[in-house]
């Protein structure tokens, strides 16, 4: 398969491209900088996903290839703002970007090489904090958390959802997987898993995925 893979610089994202390169797929991976050591099997390319050129950066990196079947949007970090007195609004539309709108514009990019593939996938990275629901019924209640992170993740799934009720988006399954409790660099002091652990559990899961939806890596409650 011919795969896209957005954050793979380090962590989670890192960890998924060694796994699909590794068992034979064609991994694209993207990042901000350079990688600190090469991945066999894996055409990179240094793009802010952010950016207003990213479209043009994702198209150059993917020419010469047919399609893509599967576009994971990995790229992520955490932020600051734990009480509403510390919230940068800065901070929190860069988190927007990152989290929210590079996904919809890789997935832009991408999209005319994941309708060229015979069962394309767009997978979103999500996680517990994004989860409209679990705040309501007081999941996160006394414990710290910061606004923009979740903020970010909570529109990240509403751009999910968007796309995975797109009727012109009808071939392509979008769905969001939390990945866990990964213990990386923005992971919470809760995480328990590690990033390769997770990234295997992810790998099987996207491998099953036929339908659109929010999942979770290891079969918790994963909820929108």
């Amino acid at each position: 398969m011919n795969i896209f893979i957005t954050g793979i610089s380090r962590g989670l994202g890192r960890c998924l491209a060694q796994i699909y390169a590794a068992r034979g797929d064609q991994i694209f991976g993207v990042g901000r900088s350079p990688l600190t050591e090469a991945i066999p099997g894996v055409i990179y390319g240094i793009v802010d996903v952010t950016a207003a050129n990213a479209a043009h950066d994702i198209a150059e990196l993917v020419a010469g290839y047919s399609h893509i079947d599967c576009v994971i949007n990995s790229a992520g970090t955490g932020s600051d703002g734990y009480h509403l007195a510390d919230v940068d609004a800065a901070e929190l539309m860069a988190q927007l970007r990152l989290h929210c709108v590079a996904p919809l514009q890789v997935s832009q990019a991408l999209l005319s090489k994941l309708r060229a593939a015979p069962e394309p996938k767009i997978i979103n990275l999500t996680s517990r904090l994004g989860s409209v629901l679990q705040h309501q019924r007081g999941d996160f209640d006394g414990k710290a958390f910061t606004y923009p992170y979740r903020i970010a993740k909570a529109a990240q799934n509403m751009l999910s959802l968007c796309m995975a009720s797109d009727s012109s988006m009808k071939d392509i399954v979008v769905a969001s997987i939390n990945p866990g409790l990964l213990r990386t660099e923005s992971g919470s002091s809760d995480a328990c898993f590690t990033a390769e652990e997770g990234a295997e559990r992810l790998v099987a899961l996207i491998d099953k995925i036929t339908s659109p939806g929010i999942y979770h890596a290891f079969g918790d409650e994963a909820l929108y």
